[in-house]
This record gives structure tokens, sequence and C-alpha cells, in this order.
């Protein structure tokens, strides 16, 4: 079990459950391969790391979940900590959670140790 894994496991988790492209879904499968760990864990690295952090203080009322049909559908139980931190994204930019995962997940560049 790697570390990142053993950390995972330590922490409340929280389902998130959204439609992502397949190609978005499949550069989410090539990092996890690359990187050695399951999707799931990846995905909590990469919300953990790439989304900003804010403030409830500029809360968006309008959303906007209208654009690509995804036609994958993610269902992982990620860490409690990146839930809040893509809720928290999700009021503030005023898009859905697909959208920003979507997004997250196209633009990730792993750091090279």
């Amino acid at each position: 079990m790697t570390k990142s894994s053993t950390q995972d496991s330590n922490k409340a988790r929280i389902p998130l459950s959204v439609l992502v492209s397949s190609s978005t879904f499949k550069k989410l499968v090539e990092l996890s391969e690359e990187q050695g760990l399951t999707r799931r864990s990846m995905l909590n690295r990469i919300l953990n790391h790439a989304v900003p952090k804010t403030t409830f203080n500029q809360v968006s009322k309008d959303f906007k979940y209208k654009g690509t049909k995804g036609d994958k559908q993610i269902n992982y139980m990620i860490n409690s900590s990146a839930w809040y931190k893509l809720e928290s994204f999700k009021a503030n930019a005023g898009k859905s959670k697909a959208r920003i995962v979507q997004s997250l997940i196209n633009n990730y560049q792993p750091t090279k140790v």
C-alpha cells in the first residue's frame, strides 16, 4: 500500500458522483497508473492540490450546469477535505462540480520528484 493510500484511508470520506468526458476519464486512468495510485487516490490528490483555497465570502447563486454531456460516470468516496474544497470552489466559481472536476483532471500536471 502506498503512502498516499494509507493517508486516504485515515480520513472521513464523502461520495462524489459526476459525469465527465471519456477523454477526461482516460486521463485520470493514465495519471493513476503512472503514479501507482488507485483512481480514487489520484482524484483526491488532484482535488487537494489543484483546487485553490477559497472562502465562502463571495458565493455565486447561479451555477452553470449546461455544457458538454459527460459519458463516463465517476463515483468515488473522496476525502472530506477534498470534498469541502470542491464545494467551496463550486460556490465561488459558479460552476458545477462535474465541470470543475473535468477541468482539473484535464489541466493537472503531476509534479516531478
